[in-house]
């Protein structure tokens, strides 16, 4: 019985805290760490098997936008939506926005990793990083051909979205960052 009581004396606490402080509901609800000065993405959809084989970047603020975004990556035409099962992603674009990241033919990739989201003044900052590995042997020295790309879901902001690649070489170095793309709001 004192778990019980203990379980709901924490449950009352918890709905107190969150009466009294709704500015911190929100910030968690929609990714922010005030503390850090980053935004975390709400969600990251990441992998190495894009139809997109040209690097490209984009801000995704409209259904319409998306749904051509995907079905591309999916390398499907907007008739195949309505004759094969695709996966489907919905987002709120009223509170969301996606960033969309292709990185284009390469090799030994998993994916890529977002390392952060800065918000600053009048921009939101972006870095991402392969998530690259070795191969050895056979032809090419065992390369294998990929296509990386990410889906970054994050809160809407009218701001400039920057976007910055690590591309250090020696694991041991600290990042590089070079800029791969400035996404103004539509």
């Amino acid at each position: 019985m004192r778990g019980v009581s203990m379980r709901m004396a924490l449950m009352i606490a918890v709905l107190a805290l969150m009466s009294w402080c709704p500015k911190m509901e929100a910030q968690a609800v929609l990714g922010k760490d005030e503390a850090a000065g980053q935004t975390r993405p709400l969600i990251a959809l990441t992998g190495a098997d894009s139809k997109v084989d040209k690097p490209a970047y984009y801000r995704v603020s409209s259904e319409e936008a998306w749904q051509r975004i995907w079905l591309s990556h999916l390398g499907k035409t907007e008739a195949d939506r309505f004759r094969e099962h695709l996966p489907i992603v919905q987002i709120d674009f009223t509170k969301c926005m996606v960033i969309a990241i292709f990185k284009g033919a390469a090799s030994n990739s998993r994916g890529l990793n977002i390392v952060s989201i800065d918000e600053h003044e009048d921009t939101v900052s972006l870095r991402f990083d392969d998530m690259s590995y070795q191969t050895a042997g056979g032809v090419d020295g065992g390369r294998v051909p990929v296509t990386p790309y990410a889906f970054v879901v994050i809160p809407n902001s009218a701001k400039l979205v920057l976007i910055e690649e690590n591309v250090q070489s020696l694991k041991e170095k600290p990042p590089v960052w070079n800029e791969r793309a400035r996404l103004k709001a539509e």
